[in-house]
């Protein structure tokens, strides 16, 4: 493995949109610790009631936990009121089991106006979005998942992937061990934001 000492550029952060999810976290979880690598995981309200231990187990394994919405509807197309339904929901579901508040929130399909900016910093939540999209939603093979990351990457890359989906896990390896070859280093969100 090559090796830049005190370079912050090859520190990345992956991040995984969609779960909890009962056929995949627990396995992505497992990948991951094997190596090594801190990830952060936005989770959506209605899948976190209906799994709630493993958004515990994934704050008791140390992975950072943000929201991604109750209900994974584009909220440019709500009213003020259904935004902050939805974001209040989600954070008081993962208080009522974490008990912990997240800051992060990414939103569904990244899409975004003014009013869920403002409804979301009034809640004291910083919207995150990415650099790099593996593009796994689309369904695309695990090889092409590895090879699009591969070509894309560049150092404080924020990573977009997904839970629930087949073709994540069969590539997440292949990622993980390509990219430490490299030289990158995971990191949370957070962590990578204090850097730029």
């Amino acid at each position: 493995m090559l090796i830049y000492p005190g370079c912050n550029n090859f520190k990345v952060a992956i991040s995984f949109d969609d779960g909890p999810d009962y056929k995949y976290t627990q396995k992505y979880i497992d990948i991951l610790k094997k190596y090594n690598a801190k990830a952060t995981f936005f989770v959506v309200g209605k899948n976190v009631e209906e799994n709630p231990e493993l958004l515990r187990l994934l704050n008791d394994n140390k992975f950072e936990i943000g929201i991604h919405s109750y209900s994974h509807k584009n909220m440019m197309e709500m009213q003020e009121s259904q935004i902050e339904e939805e974001l209040r929901r989600s954070l008081t579901d993962v208080y009522s089991i974490i008990k912990q508040r997240v800051t992060l929130f990414r939103p569904p399909y990244g899409a975004f106006n003014d009013n869920v900016k403002d409804i979301a910093q009034k809640l004291g939540l910083k919207i995150i979005l990415w650099d790099l999209d593996s593009l796994d939603w689309k369904g695309i093979s695990c090889e092409n998942i590895i090879h699009r990351v591969e070509k894309n990457i560049g150092g404080n890359s924020i990573i977009l992937m997904h839970e629930g989906r087949e073709n994540t896990l069969g590539a997440l390896s292949f990622v993980l061990h390509k990219l430490q070859n490299k030289g990158y280093e995971f990191v949370t969100v957070s962590e990578l934001l204090a850097m730029r």
